[in-house]
């Protein structure tokens, strides 16, 4: 593991990373760094914020927000795949769509072209770990994890599932906030001018998150009651160690690995981050 600061000058085209909320120790963020070749090494990380909010942070804004975060290099998954999985950062990126947020995830789950998101039958949206998962499931035509070996509802998730449902209520409240006040500046202003109008699409807009928002509670709420599995984005960063004909990663130590959730606590271990 590497800091976030060494790979722009690494010789790596794209490399998974991963580090720690500033809010809460407790909960992991990753995403994959992806270098452009073509425009003299311009590096970006791209990854699923909260809420439902895809970035795509230049090398000034990922350090900005992101330095303590860690890269680890792919043991052997093959250069032509590494810039497949590339170009499917840089259409993600071009396309600027935020992609749903759920728990809930289905392997099939597909990034196609220019970016577009094709969930799964069984998914209504991805997290940052499974983000990662199926931008390389797309490039790679492999699953990076063996999903169907994780265990469902460990204790621990529920600290990122209340962490996550937090999130997303203060968002909430901010955005009732801002139209409460759009609605006053709206009582001062004729309906016929320009600005009434920006404000009154400003007020669809917000309702339009607000709606989105309530949806994703209530699917992360419904997790406390049935089982849901949850990808940790240190099981997911660990897999980059893996030689590629060894994928998908089991989560149990095997015949050819130790498994996810021992690569995954020690590279918690390593990086002296909690679970």
């Amino acid at each position: 593991m590497l800091p976030i600061s060494e790979f722009s000058s690494s010789k790596e085209i794209c490399a998974f990373c991963i580090g720690k909320s500033d809010k809460n120790p407790k909960i992991r963020h990753c995403g994959i760094l992806y270098k452009l070749e073509d425009q003299e090494g311009k590096t970006f990380l791209i990854h699923l914020a909260n809420p439902i909010q895809t970035r795509n942070d230049d090398e000034r804004t990922y350090m900005l927000n992101h330095s303590n975060f860690y890269w680890k290099s792919f043991a052997d998954c093959p250069l032509s795949l590494q810039r497949l999985l590339k170009s499917i950062c840089v259409d993600i990126a071009k396309n600027h769509q935020h992609y749903p947020y759920s728990i809930f995830h289905d392997p099939s789950t597909i990034f196609e072209k220019k970016g577009t998101l094709k969930l799964g039958t069984n998914s209504n949206g991805l997290t940052c770990a499974t983000f990662v998962t199926s931008i390389f499931y797309s490039a790679t035509k492999k699953n990076l994890l063996d999903f169907d070996s994780w265990p469902d509802d460990r204790d621990t998730d529920l600290v990122w599932l209340n962490h996550i449902i937090d999130v997303y209520k203060n968002e909430i409240i901010k955005l009732k906030k801002s139209i409460d006040q759009l609605k006053e500046k709206l009582l001062t202003l004729k309906e016929s001018s320009q600005e009434f109008i920006t404000y009154q699409h400003k007020i669809i807009e917000y309702d339009k998150y607000i709606f989105k928002y309530e949806e994703v509670i209530t699917d992360l709420s419904r997790g406390e009651n049935e089982c849901f599995v949850r990808f940790r984005p240190e099981e997911v960063v660990g897999a980059a160690e893996i030689p590629f004909k060894q994928l998908p990663l089991k989560f149990q130590k095997n015949e050819l690995n130790d498994g996810a959730e021992i690569i995954g606590q020690n590279l918690l271990n390593y990086l002296n981050l909690e679970r």
